[in-house]
């Protein structure tokens, strides 16, 4: 074996790279089939659109659709043969993990997650300031003062420390900031990511401080990656975990949480998507049959009319478009939608997220930069239609911290849809 594309452990693979197995040889070609190449120990030959070509008679290339953010092994076993019908004498296999959708450079400049979150009240005065962008940030672009955080209106500028790692941007006061008290932050528009300029517009927003500073681990940003294939609905969760201390500012997650030799946390962190399908069930609104174009005749979730609407939200998929309505009936909806929330993160099925780097694992390559990562399939019975992501922190003899929530709607699997596979997207904390 001479060589293999991509190379053995390689992390980040683009979803568009070739798989290809350079021998030091000439090989039978008729040796090199979807049978003798596994992946995951099964024969290619059980994935369907999957083809083994060989280009010249050293090289084979495995044609192979790949997913964004999954861990691929790849076995070629000793029936294959060389041109004078040598075998291998042992199995070779290697691995390698693609981008996630948050991992791959051409992606377009966004805020995937903010902290505080657009509009928060209560937020903890020592808590720090941090941005989540979809790609690669050019830490020399940012300086002392390329985040602004000031009084909301027209107070001064808060002095304090701006630091830059991946795709993310950490602003930390000097000092607590003054409580009960409206701020808005920015981000300097000379500041850039590895292709383009951050938009200052796109990265100004507003939050309200509480009481005074808070104690403890909290979640700061959080967002997810969701993606659909022909066999799973996968979740991809992210979130980032910083330590507060009422002596001063935030500290570092990567410093608070990771200082010293590597050491489990007296916490845990845990993520799980909740379904609200009988708080929110679909509604047609406008499709080919029904032409429902008027608000007023949208029938409502329950089959009579609500005392009042407490939620709604729009989607649509394809060609149809379609509202729903959650209306209370005695309980409220919130309390529902609480313990919906509550009993997911409390299922067997809830993901332990890790700050390990083992991006196949948990979905993140960095280790110790204090974002906690981790990865769920749902269940083929999960039902489509209105969710939420959920994060929370459950500290060693306490409470679970309040969840944080993302809305995001899942989409039937292509299996159940009857629809060919569709691209995985990226969603943003609730803001």
């Amino acid at each position: 074996m001479a060589n293999v594309v991509p190379p053995d452990g390689a992390k980040a693979v683009r979803t568009s790279s070739n798989i290809r197995v350079d021998f030091d040889t000439v090989m039978d070609a008729s040796s090199i089939t979807t049978t003798t190449v596994l992946l995951d120990g099964k024969p290619l030959s059980e994935i369907p659109g999957a083809a083994v070509v060989h280009p010249t008679g050293t090289s084979s290339v495995i044609l192979l659709k790949l997913a964004p953010n999954n861990g691929y092994r790849f076995t070629l076993t000793t029936g294959i043969r060389d041109s004078n019908g040598q075998a291998l004498t042992e199995p070779y296999t290697w691995e390698f993990v693609t981008a996630s959708r948050v991992d791959n450079p051409d992606n377009p400049l966004l805020v995937l997650a903010r902290y505080p979150r657009l509009n928060e009240f209560g937020v903890p005065t020592n808590a720090p300031v941090t941005v989540t962008f979809t790609t690669e940030l050019s830490p020399e672009s940012f300086g002392p003062h390329s985040v602004l955080v000031r009084g909301f209106p027209g107070g001064s500028p808060v002095p304090g420390k701006v630091s830059v790692k991946g795709k993310r941007v950490v602003f930390r006061p000097d000092a607590p900031l003054s409580a009960n008290h409206p701020y808005e932050a920015a981000i300097s528009g000379e500041s850039r990511s590895r292709r383009e300029t951050i938009s200052s517009e796109q990265t100004s927003w507003r939050f309200t401080t509480g009481d005074g500073p808070s104690d403890g681990v909290v979640i700061a940003d959080a967002w997810i990656e969701s993606y659909i294939s022909a066999d799973e609905r996968r979740f991809v969760f992210h979130a980032a975990i910083e330590r507060l201390g009422k002596s001063g500012a935030a500290a570092s997650g990567s410093q608070a949480l990771a200082s010293g030799p590597r050491q489990e946390p007296a916490f845990v962190v845990k993520a799980a998507v909740a379904s609200l399908a009988e708080l929110l069930p679909g509604q047609p609104v406008k499709n080919a049959a029904t032409r429902i174009t008027d608000a007023a005749a949208m029938p409502v979730s329950n089959g009579s009319p609500p005392v009042r609407i407490d939620s709604a939200y729009t989607q649509s998929r394809g060609s149809i478009q379609g509202n729903s309505v959650g209306a209370a009936s005695g309980e409220s909806f919130r309390s529902r939608y609480d313990a919906l929330v509550r009993d997911a993160l409390a299922n067997a099925s809830a993901v332990v997220m890790r700050d390990s780097g083992d991006l196949a694992g948990c979905g993140d390559a960095d280790q110790n930069d204090g974002v906690y990562s981790g990865r769920m399939s749902l269940s083929a019975g999960f039902p489509g239609g209105q969710a939420c992501a959920a994060f929370t922190i459950v500290p060693d003899g306490a409470e679970p911290s309040k969840p944080v929530t993302i809305p995001v709607y899942v989409n039937p699997s292509a299996r159940d849809a009857g629809n060919p596979a569709s691209a995985g997207n990226l969603q943003e904390e609730n803001q």
